[in-house]
């Protein structure tokens, strides 16, 4: 598909009908087989390589919007996201030629969808449920493990850093997720990348472009915490 770099609107007309079945399948493995499986793993890579594909070729926005959308799906996209972040590579060659970074980058993706859910999202998280409370000063578990993972990738040089800032900038601009911007201290988070991270680092570059599209996207009351954070560094 590499030929059509440069004029990737001829594919458009064509994305549903190849990226719906795709993902329909890597949805229906997750559930089959479990996301903390190896063989998940063997059989989906090859499966993302085709959509991330796409996505360089057409651009994300064309594509995830052929991605399923289910509430359901959340918790698996997270749980599958976990466990390829647990996979390792010694080089980032051999990360690209095995699927791992693609795999990576298209869950980043349907989580961008996902997190679009018109629910508070501690009412689909089960180990909420599990628990039968969680006290009202606690962030969602289910969000502190998605910012733990994000966070770890905004330090990466390649696609996952971009993928991963995106998220977070949807996540943390939902309106249910004041807690999660404070009190995790995201806004910290970039403060201290931007003070002690060299000029050009993976981190202090990636928060700088999550704090850009928090800004465009975010309500009042985010943007007057993440202003004061950057205000205080410039003094």
């Amino acid at each position: 598909m590499d030929k059509y770099q440069e004029e990737g609107q001829l594919l458009e007309p064509y994305l549903e009908d190849i990226i719906s079945p795709i993902m329909s399948l890597v949805r229906s493995k997750i559930m089959e087989l479990g996301a903390a499986t190896d063989e998940l793993l063997e059989i989906i890579k090859p499966l993302c390589i085709i959509i991330y594909t796409l996505v360089t070729v057409c651009g994300y926005k064309s594509v995830i919007k052929f991605f399923p959308h289910q509430v359901s799906d959340l918790e698996l996209a997270v749980a599958l996201l976990e466990k390829c972040h647990t996979m390792s590579s010694a080089t980032a060659l051999r990360q690209e030629s095995t699927g791992e970074m693609e795999t990576k980058c298209v869950v980043l993706l349907w989580l961008y969808i996902l997190i679009l859910i018109p629910f508070d999202i501690s009412s689909v998280d089960t180990s909420i449920a599990a628990t039968d409370h969680m006290p009202g000063s606690e962030v969602v578990p289910l969000v502190t493990r998605i910012l733990d993972i994000c966070k770890d990738y905004l330090s990466n040089s390649g696609p996952m850093r971009r993928m991963s800032g995106l998220l977070l900038a949807r996540l943390l601009t939902r309106p249910d997720m004041l807690k999660a911007f404070s009190r995790l201290s995201f806004t910290a988070y970039s403060h201290h990348a931007w003070t002690f991270q060299i000029a050009k680092s993976p981190s202090k570059v990636s928060c700088h472009q999550s704090n850009c599209q928090i800004s465009i996207t975010t309500r009042n009351f985010l943007l007057s915490e993440l202003n004061a954070k950057m205000l205080k560094n410039c003094i």
